[in-house]
């Protein structure tokens, strides 16, 4: 079971890798570049890649190895899911539900810097 659910995983996160990684990988390279700066661009691209991927997996098994091991996993599992659920459900249930300014300021901001890269 465990092994389907790792494929299920990776095949479903590997939509993921195309609308993100996907657009970052291509817009490294220039016709113009000579073959071996693209080779050099590519490694250092995917050595941090892995680097960060790598780092990420160990900070996070850590940290859930010292939650399973202190006996609070039960717990957290339960207060996580029931968080994923509200946080799907109380925008769609519109009782009047508004957005902070200070939440729409901070990320139209965060838009406008990321619009003015492109």
């Amino acid at each position: 079971m465990e092994l389907w659910a790792g494929f299920i995983l990776g095949f479903v996160g590997s939509a993921h890798c195309i609308g993100m990684c996907g657009p970052i990988a291509l817009s490294m390279y220039r016709s113009d570049d000579p073959l071996s700066g693209q080779l050099v661009k590519a490694i250092m691209y995917n050595t941090g890649r892995m680097t960060t991927y790598a780092s990420l997996g160990l900070l996070f098994g850590m940290l859930g190895s010292g939650i399973k091991l202190t006996g609070y996993q039960d717990i957290l599992s339960i207060v996580l899911g029931l968080g994923i659920l509200l946080y799907i459900v109380v925008p769609k249930l519109n009782i009047g539900y508004r957005q902070s300014s200070l939440y729409s300021s901070f990320f139209s901001s965060i838009h406008r810097q990321i619009a003015n890269l492109f």
